[in-house]
């Protein structure tokens, strides 16, 4: 293996071959960069999460692994998952240091949120140009969780070392408008040195399925207009308060399916029980190779954001709603990527929580609009081919690193 070309490194906990999505998005990126640049990958052990057999690195030979293989401590206990954090991050910090040199090219994403901090101080050592790929923001974060608050004085000081640690990047790679605005806030960037690289819809496994040539599309909703929400059904998505306003509804066509598993299932449920809501479906999380069997059975996809994760996240979701030709309804504020998205592009609606009267008539009403819903799935699955393909959103990568060689 012969390296001639601009070195970039890229510095991850997870890299392939696990499969958790950062692990997925990071593989694939330096995989096509490998072709313009001398790739290096800093990263933790293979796995986290389980045993691997016959890997296949074959499409990875381009690229060349500084892998710390230590720290595989009992994840199912806090302290040995906070110890391995603490010690993953030197470590791959003490990798950055002793190799990256003067002029190389960094990306950093934020996953562990701990590395962001340590790879701001290494640029005192070593003048390369640091890229922070920004998936969450640290410390905000933090607060809709409610592990603290933004008076507490641990929180404020966090946000000062993290807001000075994200300043001293050279460009800052974000998911969406409304994180780009609290990025500018935050660090005071020009517009110009936030990029926004969106997540990619998964077009190589999710497509159009017909609902009579869907296995999971029941008999039981012939003739229903189904709305479905796939994914985690956890405190930061207010799916409880969709279902409450769901529940006043009084079309008899409707029928939602939550598909999904999280720390609200139990309330969701009661819910469903206590307001007698035979409309309403809740069923087990897919298996990967079942999911364009279930994001396909669908009329519409629901991706829901509570207003207090404005700017901190992008609900990647959307992508594969698009990718299989459903209009999306999207509940969360107006000025989020996803409702920005949506109104430009007329490939769904969008609402906000607290705007119960108006989601009530579009839902009591969304018999009369077979037609515009028809329109919207073909605008989706356009938007999906020609903006948030892989092919699309890797070469908005390349132009960002080789425009600034």
């Amino acid at each position: 293996m012969v390296f001639n070309k601009e070195k970039l490194w890229i510095v991850s906990e997870v890299f392939f071959p696990e499969e958790v999505a950062t692990s997925y998005i990071l593989t694939e990126i330096a995989i096509s960069l490998s072709k313009d640049f001398e790739v290096h990958v800093i990263c933790g052990p293979e796995s986290y999460e389980k045993e691997l057999k016959n890997v296949d690195y074959s499409k990875l030979n381009d690229i060349r692994f500084h892998r710390i293989n230590k720290f595989n401590f009992n994840k199912n206990k806090l302290i040995f998952r906070t110890f391995r954090l603490i010690l993953l991050s030197v470590a791959l910090f003490l990798v950055g240091f002793y190799k990256i040199k003067k002029n190389d090219k960094v990306l950093v994403v934020t996953n562990p949120a701990t590395i962001i901090p340590l790879y701001a101080l290494l640029k005192l050592f070593s003048k390369f140009k640091l890229y922070f790929l920004i998936h969450d923001v640290f410390p905000e974060n933090l607060v809709p969780t409610k592990i603290l608050s933004t008076n507490n004085i641990f929180y404020k000081t966090l946000k000062y070392l993290y807001n000075s640690s994200y300043k001293k990047a050279f460009k800052l790679i974000v998911l969406g408008r409304d994180m780009k605005s609290l990025m500018i806030e935050k660090t005071k960037f020009k517009n110009e040195d936030i990029c926004i690289i969106e997540n990619w819809a998964d077009l190589e496994n999710v497509h159009p399925i017909l609902n009579e040539d869907n296995i999971k599309y029941t008999s039981n909703f012939k003739d229903k207009i189904v709305i479905q929400y796939a994914g985690n059904f956890g405190r930061l998505q207010d799916l409880d308060k969709f279902l409450l306003i769901f529940a006043k509804a009084s079309n008899p066509k409707l029928h939602l399916v939550l598909v999904g598993r999280g720390a609200m299932e139990n309330k969701l449920r009661a819910i469903v029980k206590e307001k007698k809501l035979n409309n309403v479906t809740i069923d087990k999380p897919f298996r990967r190779i079942e999911q364009n069997e279930y994001i396909n059975a669908c009329d519409i996809g629901l991706v829901t954001l509570t207003d207090e994760l404005y700017g901190l996240g992008v609900p990647s979701k959307s992508y594969n709603i698009l990718a299989v030709q459903k209009p999306i309804l999207f509940i969360g504020r107006k000025n989020t990527e996803i409702s920005l998205m949506i109104n430009e592009s007329k490939c769904g609606y969008s609402f906000e929580f607290n705007e119960e009267n108006l989601i009530l008539d579009f839902l009591n009403n969304l018999d009369l609009k077979k037609d515009e819903l028809l329109e919207y799935a073909k605008n989706a699955r356009s938007l999906a081919l020609n903006k948030y393909s892989k092919e699309i959103i890797l070469k908005n990568f390349k132009s960002l690193f080789t425009e600034n060689a």
